[in-house]
C-alpha cells in the first residue's frame, strides 16, 4: 500500500479549453492485493529453473481535490469530492463580479472543471501476471534472468481514456538480469539491468488515470547497483 497526505501539481495541464494552474490531490493512495503461484526446478547442479502466475487486484482512491484553472480568459477555483463540489470565480472577469457554482453531481462537475474526480481519478483493476526465471551459480557470482509479464482489466477508467481520446496501456512485458557477487559470507554487491515495453505502468498505480493513460506507451532501460546484506547466525 503506498499513500500521501497530499499530492501537489503546480505545471500547466490542458485539457479541452480548461486550463489547470495548480492540482491538489489529498490523501491519494494505491492498495495492491495479489496470489502467486512459485515453482522451482533444479536442472544442473549449478542451474536452476523457476516459474510463477498469479492474479492481483488494485485500488486508487484519494479523498478530496482541490485546484485552479483559466477559462474563457475567466480564473476559477475548484473544492470537489469523487462526485460533488463548489466552484469559485477568482477576482473579476468581464462584467461579472463573482461566481459560486455548487457542483453536487457527476454531469455538472464535468461541465463546469472538465472532468469527473471519481470516474477519472479513482478506479479498481484486476491482473493476471506470469514469469520465467533462470539461475546460475558459480563460485562466488550468481547470475539470474527473467521474463515477466503483466496485463491489467480496468474497463471503467480505460472507457473513460478513449473517450478522450487517450490510448490505454494494458499490457507490460519485462526482461531482467540480476548479477551478485559475494563479498563476504554475509555481504553481497548486486547489479541489475531491467527492460520494460511500458515504463512505470506497474510501478506507481496512482499515477495512470484517464488523462495520463497515453503517457505509458513509452518504454524503459532501468540499472540498478547496490549492497545485499543477509542477516543469519
Amino acid at each position: 500500500m503506498n499513500r500521501a497526505d497530499v499530492f501537489e501539481k503546480n505545471s500547466y495541464t490542458r485539457l479541452n479549453d480548461f486550463k489547470f494552474t495548480s492540482i491538489t490531490v489529498r490523501e491519494p493512495s494505491d492498495t495492491e492485493t495479489q496470489l502467486n503461484l512459485v515453482g522451482t526446478l533444479r536442472v544442473k547442479r549449478r542451474l536452476r529453473a523457476s516459474g510463477f502466475a498469479g492474479l492481483g487486484t488494485s485500488e486508487v482512491s484519494f479523498s478530496r481535490l482541490d485546484g485552479r484553472f483559466t477559462r474563457n480568459d475567466c480564473a476559477y477555483s475548484f473544492a470537489v469530492s469523487h462526485f460533488a463540489g463548489k466552484l469559485d470565480q477568482q477576482g473579476v472577469c468581464g462584467n461579472r463580479v463573482s461566481l459560486t457554482v455548487n457542483m453536487p453531481n457527476a454531469t455538472s462537475l464535468e461541465n463546469n472543471i472538465g472532468f469527473i474526480p471519481g470516474d477519472d481519478l479513482a478506479y479498481r483493476s484486476i491482473y493476471w501476471q506470469a514469469g520465467l526465471g533462470l539461475e546460475y551459480r558459480t563460485g562466488r557470482w550468481s547470475h539470474r534472468l527473467g521474463y515477466y509479464l503483466q496485463h491489467f482489466e480496468r474497463a471503467d477508467i480505460d472507457k473513460r481514456a478513449r473517450s478522450f481520446g487517450r490510448h490505454p496501456q494494458a499490457t507490460n512485458h519485462s526482461l531482467a538480469l540480476l548479477t551478485e557477487f559475494a563479498l563476504t559470507r554475509n555481504l553481497s554487491a548486486t547489479f541489475s539491468a531491467e527492460y520494460v515495453t511500458n515504463r512505470l505502468l506497474n510501478r506507481i498505480p496512482f499515477m495512470y488515470n484517464s488523462y495520463t493513460a497515453g503517457s505509458f506507451d513509452r518504454s524503459g532501460l532501468f540499472f540498478m547497483t547496490g549492497l545485499r546484506v543477509v542477516f543469519s547466525k
